[in-house]
């Protein structure tokens, strides 16, 4: 991303209360375990590093949806 990156997009995201309950999972080529940590404490959705197998990208995305709705 040019301006900013997926962290401060995130915090945007969830500083908005209109947005806040919607789920956004991390999709990235970066592997460090701090950062995958990182997301699972400020409540990302979920942390997909690339390359990513195409159906365990569309199980996530199922289970987020799924988690979503119930």
């Amino acid at each position: 991303m040019v301006d900013m990156d997926g962290w401060e997009t995130y915090r945007k995201i969830k500083g908005v209360s209109l947005l806040k309950s919607i789920p956004i999972a991390f999709q990235t080529a970066v592997t460090d375990r701090e950062k995958i940590e990182l997301s699972n404490e400020i409540g990302a959705a979920d942390y997909i590093t690339k390359p990513y197998d195409e159906t365990d990208l569309l199980h996530r995305v199922d289970r987020i949806l799924y988690e979503k709705v119930l």
